[in-house]
């Protein structure tokens, strides 16, 4: 059996390293060679450790300052990475108006977004009648499922279930 990987400076080097050119943290785990979920275990003591500092107002304690410096690199790889992707979109923006069209698309979705997609709010006050083998098989569940889905429907319908 594999000893599990140690989180050190050199390992928090290698992977915002990659980070810091638009790897995504799975793919910089990857290539490093040291599985994802391990890194997200080290983040979250991390962000715990920061979060009861700032809290109490103490130091974070010596056993958590690598986990904290793991989170802190990291958070500044992504945002040195996302600094770069914008700038090169700017960038292109001035020549070619699609990459500013793009952005401006994602930036300001509701202002600027494409108009092809239709959002509706419906009132129904008649009945709702459901073919319930049609239904179950949609859904994925079997019709005694569907049946309680249905009676909760109901209830909340009927005003039984509003706080």
């Amino acid at each position: 059996m594999a000893r599990p990987m140690k989180l050190n400076d050199e390992l928090i080097n290698r992977l915002t390293q990659y980070i810091k050119i638009g790897n995504y943290i799975e793919t910089a785990c990857a290539l490093v060679g040291i599985s994802r979920s391990i890194v997200y275990v080290w983040l979250k003591q991390g962000r715990r450790a920061i979060e009861t500092s700032e809290k109490t107002g103490e130091v974070v304690p010596r056993k958590d300052k690598i986990y904290v410096k793991l989170v802190m690199e990291i958070d500044q790889a992504l945002a040195f990475s996302e600094a770069r992707d914008v700038e090169t979109i700017g960038e292109h923006a001035k020549s070619n108006w699609k990459a500013a069209a793009w952005r401006l698309e994602r930036k300001f979705p509701t202002k600027w977004g494409r108009k092809d997609q239709l959002q509706a709010n419906v009132n129904h006050s008649g009945e709702m009648k459901v073919e319930h083998n049609k239904m179950a098989m949609k859904i994925g569940c079997d019709e005694e499922m569907l049946d309680l889905a249905m009676k909760l429907f109901e209830k909340v319908q009927g005003g039984e279930l509003q706080s």
